[in-house]
């Protein structure tokens, strides 16, 4: 929790029995819980509830039974343990005035966790820990993480910290390609296995169907890459980068897993001083966490979510592999060719939500994406989370265009449904994208009145804050949005064409103030990487008092953008011959610079803490 939270300041003014006081003796109802509990006792401090559908039950029943007092739902320390997502409706219970507070007990540390634990391990012959999975009471085809003493094990992968590339594309540039001589020998189960391919801001996954090393050929099972042609195997590279994931052949190092569907058997190379004696280990289990349901009708309102660890959940693939777009953003294949981009899932998500917040919780160890919040939301609070260790985006604000009201998209139709007035404030998104390179810290995308104000975002394969989702100058309801005071460094450490901040759209009255980006690298793609990139159609902005340094290519950067202000930044270049801002396809009059400092200096790079 950030030191200056307000429950902090709160926690350190007072001892533990003096909050529990002012609780009872406030005109609160607080239903206390412990993963000890019994849904038999009252839901006093000395009687805990244990489930989450005693929970709601019991909120709806003190809502209709007293109604006009705030219920504080108290977690106590232990793991509640969620095989599917707990949901949460505006339907079940009266919206009014009422507000609805999830906390932890104070100084514990309750944890919510969707995943799965996986025990009885035995040593075999080769050195290798292997545990039976044959109880594990999903679908084990969608299990693509092992949790191993609570850090995320590496999925066994060749080559193991490189990449190879490709030395020509098949001839439909979509479903094969010739390796280099000496790159890959014959594997003995490559029907698991998986082909990880590297586009220049988004990742493709899709099984293999064959590998022929005689003529130096994989073909794989499914297409490489959304439709768009632009996709193509060869198309940004003519050499692109990949490896493969996900066979027994390929556990060679320390801390790699493999998981045999067949024998329904996970195994693992333990790290040096991991033994029988002392391995703990999870898979994730439900497909999300917490779901908070409003309608167009009846928001929901007033929820407010704080202090609780949430871990371990479950994104599974479509069945004909991921074909990465951009920011998470995938392509789900149907019938002929057809396709349907979507988001990935979230681990909590709010739908439809008002005036509710999260705030003081730690997201953690999760196989999509960590908080979404989506469709109609307005006046909301995401501040002072901790979001790490995630295979998707970290928080995603707004929705795209797909939505339609009235036989139109929504954001021509009903452009009053915008996601509006969020507060993002204090959190650290860090270590995001740990399966799908192409995510993001935070994402927001069609949305008005976002703050964006002093988080710390870092440690990312791709871009930071990627803001806008509307590829032309066309108005959309997006506007006023505001990204002010953040710390971003070190992203872009896999993927190119991003930045510490990206944007998208016209967004009229929206503002970049007083962040500071830094340790954006050489990129490895075709397209350079840089502070920020201000992308097709950005229109609106004002861009002013940014601090960025340390980035191997250009600090700004703009393509077929129109009409910004760019003043008052501090950019630091390492030679004389990058140039401050560079304008790809953008009429340079159309962006007005004024005052900016431009220093020519060779900065160190800095570690993140």
């Amino acid at each position: 929790m950030e030191p200056n939270s307000s429950r902090y300041r709160l926690f350190s003014f007072f001892s533990l029995g003096t909050l529990i006081s002012l609780w009872m003796l406030s005109a609160e109802q607080v239903i206390y819980v412990s993963p000890a509990g019994d849904d038999l006792n009252s839901g006093r401090l000395e009687s805990p509830l244990r489930t989450f559908g005693k929970i709601s039950s019991l909120i709806r029943n003190t809502i209709l039974d007293q109604p006009g007092e705030d219920i504080v739902v108290v977690f106590r320390d232990g793991r509640y343990q969620l095989n599917e997502p707990w949901v949460l409706r505006s339907t079940d219970w009266p919206q009014g005035e009422v507000q609805v507070t999830f906390r932890a007990f104070p100084g514990e540390s309750p944890i919510l966790s969707g995943g799965w634990t996986v025990d009885d391990w035995k040593l075999d012959a080769d050195g290798l820990l292997s545990a039976s999975v044959a109880g594990y009471p999903g679908n084990l085809n969608q299990v693509r993480e092992l949790f191993v003493n609570g850090k995320r094990a590496t999925r066994a992968r060749y080559p193991d910290d490189d990449f190879l590339r490709v030395e020509a594309s098949g001839p439909d540039r979509r479903t094969g390609f010739t390796f280099y001589p000496d790159d890959i020998t014959q594997i003995e189960d490559s029907g698991s296995a998986e082909l990880v391919f590297f586009h220049d801001w988004s990742t493709s996954r899709v099984g293999i169907k064959e590998i022929d090393t005689a003529n130096r050929y994989i073909t794989v099972a499914d297409p490489i890459g959304p439709v768009s042609p632009h996709f193509a195997i060869d198309n940004f590279e003519k050499h692109p980068r990949y490896y493969l994931e996900h066979s027994k052949s390929f556990l060679t190092q320390p801390g790699e897993w493999y998981l045999d569907t067949i024998q329904k058997e996970v195994i693992y190379m333990p790290l040096p001083g991991e033994n029988l004696e002392n391995i703990h280990a999870a898979m994730p289990l439900s497909s999300q966490l917490i779901r908070v349901l409003g309608t167009s009708e009846q928001p929901f309102k007033g929820l407010h979510i704080q202090g609780l660890i949430m871990e371990h959940c479950l994104w599974a693939i479509p069945a004909n592999g991921y074909a990465g777009g951009q920011a998470t953003y995938h392509e789900r294949r149907y019938g002929e060719g057809g396709a349907l981009r979507e988001s990935m899932v979230a681990a909590v998500e709010f739908q439809y939500a008002q005036d509710c917040s999260f705030e003081g919780n730690t997201l953690r160890k999760l196989g999509g994406s960590g908080l979404l919040l989506g469709v109609m939301s307005s006046g909301n609070r995401i501040a002072f989370n901790r979001i790490h260790d995630v295979s998707g985006n970290g928080i995603m604000i707004g929705e795209d265009q797909s939505r339609h009201v009235l036989g139109k998209p929504w954001w021509q139709s009903a452009p009053e449904q915008v996601t509006k007035d969020t507060q993002v404030v204090g959190n650290v998104v860090e270590y995001c994208g740990a399966q799908y390179f192409g995510a993001v810290g935070i994402w927001i995308g069609l949305a008005q009145g976002t703050q964006i104000d002093g988080n710390t975002i870092r440690e990312l394969p791709y871009t930071g804050i990627s803001l806008g989702w509307m590829w032309s100058e066309v108005p959309t309801p997006a506007a006023r949005n505001q990204i002010r005071n953040n710390h971003i460094h070190h992203v872009m450490q896999v993927l190119s064409d991003g930045g510490g901040i990206y944007t998208l759209g016209s967004q009229p009255e929206s503002l970049i103030h007083g962040n500071l980006i830094h340790d954006v690298p050489l990129n490895l793609g075709r397209a350079e990487s840089n502070g920020m990139f201000l992308d097709q159609g950005t229109m609106g902005f004002i861009v002013k008092e940014n601090v960025i340094y340390n980035i191997d290519r250009s600090p700004l950067r703009f393509h077929l953008a129109s009409t910004n202000q760019v003043e008052r930044n501090r950019l630091f270049l390492s030679t004389d011959q990058m140039p401050p801002v560079r304008f790809n396809n953008t009429p340079e009059e159309k962006i007005h610079l004024s005052a900016n400092e431009v220093i020519v200096q060779s900065i160190p790079k800095i570690k993140a803490p």
